[in-house]
């Protein structure tokens, strides 16, 4: 008797808990039902806004990007041999520099790495996107030498340009097949675009105080290429380029690219 009553009392609690839990979820659906509902006719400026902003940036990314196609990227390193042309023909300051220490007419050598992505546009015309980080070690090449007659007759120059820089390099460069070699094996290319030096080192103290230092470099590129059954591609890239929006001495960089580049599949 003892046992039934308990088994009784037990399934009791049971049933009871259950129509609990059971009321419990219903009160919290209608709740979380009338939140979405009062959702649906409240305003929401910020939350609003970041959706729109967000659908017009992808709609503007896929509008803008939808002619390049086939895309294949690449990792690439190569040699990066420099110089710089600096007309000081205008400049003076209360600084003098012997150009016999600092004017050296000759490409020095620096490297750079970096991230490609080559493909079609519309489907027919050969390009590239290139970014890199550049160490480069620039020869000097001034186009004026100030003297003082006999009395000190070494020249010299009120200007010393900064001749270690790193940069961000950035580029756009269409590719043209040649019609050499067997083209189901062995591809040239001439290359041409533009592209763009960012200068992020820190300048000289003298530069720096004067503001003559450059920011920034615009470029126009020319080169060759040689893709060997897509295994790699070799390349030789000749980039001149001139400070056009920042320092007050126009400089010219002349820069001779000779690197190699593999695909990102390949390596990772």
């Amino acid at each position: 008797m003892t046992i039934k009553k308990t088994f009784f009392n037990s399934k009791i609690v049971y049933i009871i808990l259950i129509f609990l839990i059971s009321s419990f979820n219903i009160l919290h659906a209608q709740d979380s039902t009338f939140v979405n509902k009062d959702s649906l006719y409240l305003k929401h400026p910020f939350k609003d806004w970041v959706a729109k902003s967000k659908r017009s940036i992808i709609q503007s990314w896929s509008n803008g990007f939808k002619n390049y196609t086939h895309n294949t990227s690449h990792v690439f390193s190569s040699l990066n041999l420099s110089i710089q042309d600096i007309d000081n023909s205008s400049y003076t300051s209360h600084f003098n520099y012997s150009l016999k220490d600092y004017n050296s007419n000759v490409y020095k050598p620096g490297y750079n790495v970096g991230f490609r992505v080559d493909g079609l546009y519309k489907d027919k015309r050969p390009y590239s996107f290139i970014f890199s980080f550049n160490k480069l070690t620039t020869g000097t090449n001034y186009q004026t030498a100030s003297s003082l007659g006999p009395i000190i007759g070494s020249s010299f120059t009120s200007y010393k340009v900064d001749d270690h820089l790193s940069t961000l390099f950035f580029a756009y460069h269409r590719r043209f097949l040649l019609p050499i070699a067997d083209k189901n094996k062995y591809k040239f290319y001439f290359i041409a675009g533009p592209s763009i030096h960012w200068v992020v080192s820190s300048p000289s103290a003298d530069n720096s105080m004067n503001k003559t230092f450059a920011k920034s470099f615009i470029n126009g590129d020319l080169g060759l290429e040689f893709d060997n059954k897509s295994y790699y591609t070799i390349f030789v890239h000749h980039k001149t380029g001139k400070n056009f929006f920042s320092g007050n001495i126009p400089i010219v960089l002349n820069n001779l690219e000779i690197g190699m580049m593999v695909k990102t599949r390949d390596i990772f």
